[in-house]
């Protein structure tokens, strides 16, 4: 009578987890109940309706799914190392400033992040996702080493990218950057990822039938002729 998944998610292609997530959601909707472990927090927001958040193997909280996730996401803020080791680092990912951040589906937002070089790159490029509880890819956006001031040195950058509304429906969705270093005559040679920072969509329900939930108004009129 008890479902009990765990980091289902973490292994698997994005058509795996999609279906995992499907079937997930078809258990529960049986009445049965599915005990979802995970690190994925716009997963845990899309299918679950309570959330036991555990610290060190106790229980720091239980409660509502949003509530879970902020006290998640402030706790792990509060004790990520500044630096990551690596040729290259993408850390201090925030939107609007914060790790966990809370807008309408159609208000604009920025993501940054601090792109830390070890050495000088010869070419690279850096893209900004944002990416829904599936794993699916709603928005990337990408620039090349040229908009940097000394990229082939070694050195840190503050990195901002401003999105406008993409009027998405309500829901949990993770941003993160990756930098992708190529080579001459080689293509891409390296691939390097941040974390991730949570974007959290609210508004009115919307059924989850697409990803876009723009505000629209509707119009009718008879085409009837009138008698």
């Amino acid at each position: 009578e008890i479902l009990l998944v765990d980091e289902v998610l973490a292994v698997g292609d994005s058509a795996f987890q999609k279906k995992c997530m499907g079937q997930m959601g078809k258990v529960a909707e049986q009445g049965r109940t599915v005990l979802f472990v995970s690190h994925n927090m716009a997963a845990v927001r899309a299918l679950c309706t309570r959330v036991l958040y555990l610290e060190q193997g106790r229980l720091a909280f239980i409660g509502e799914p949003a509530q879970a996730i902020r006290h998640y996401h402030h706790s792990t803020a509060e004790t990520a190392p500044a630096f990551t080791t690596g040729e290259v680092s993408l850390t201090d990912v925030r939107i609007n400033g914060r790790a966990y951040a809370t807008i309408s589906p159609g208000e604009p937002f920025e993501a940054s992040c601090r792109l830390h070089l070890r050495s000088g790159l010869p070419a690279f490029n850096l893209y900004c996702s944002v990416q829904d509880g599936a794993g699916e890819r709603v928005a990337t956006v990408g620039i090349d080493h040229r908009r940097f001031e000394n990229p082939h040195r070694p050195g840190s950058h503050k990195v901002a990218v401003r999105f406008p509304g993409l009027w998405l429906r309500t829901g949990v969705y993770s941003v993160f950057f990756k930098l992708l270093m190529s080579a001459v005559g080689k293509g891409v040679v390296s691939r390097f990822l941040s974390d991730n920072a949570m974007l959290d969509v609210l508004g009115p329900h919307t059924p989850h039938v697409c990803q876009l939930h723009p505000q629209v108004e509707w119009r009718t009129e008879s085409c009837e002729p009138r008698s």
